[in-house]
């Protein structure tokens, strides 16, 4: 299985459509501690674009995301030689071990690897067959 930026954006428009209609990114990150669903979405969407995730990460901690950069960093490289999508997100984004700065909770992990697996299932349900990066 492979990373497809152009699939990915496409689940995160539909997703986002889905769960929040037109809703302001800006605002959904305002509301993320107080929305378990939001949360899930904000970390999810922060892995489409590199620069995207640069910014916000740069960010992490005037906005208050600095969990959930831990949270997505560290999903991103546990067991990442078990999970070739991984190794294909973290270098998509340019990510680095080095970016994580403080610890998560197996939970959390588990959590946030639920997410990565419910694109995979879109991706191979609706394109299958489409180049990958």
């Amino acid at each position: 299985m492979l990373f497809n930026q152009e699939v990915y954006r496409q689940y995160i428009h539909e997703l986002r459509t889905h769960l929040f209609g037109d809703m302001p990114f800006e605002q959904l990150i305002k509301n993320i501690a107080n929305s378990h669903r939001k949360r899930r979405f904000v970390a999810m969407y922060l892995l489409q674009d590199k620069t995207l995730f640069h910014t916000y990460y740069d960010k992490r901690k005037e906005l208050g995301l600095e969990t959930m950069f831990n949270q997505i960093l560290s999903t991103l490289f546990y067991q990442k030689e078990e999970h070739p999508i991984k190794q294909e997100i973290i270098s998509f984004l340019d990510a680095e071990l080095s970016m994580i700065k403080g610890s998560v909770s197996p939970f959390q992990i588990k959590e946030m690897m639920k997410d990565i697996n419910s694109f995979i299932l879109y991706q191979n349900k609706n394109y299958t067959g489409m180049n990958s990066f």
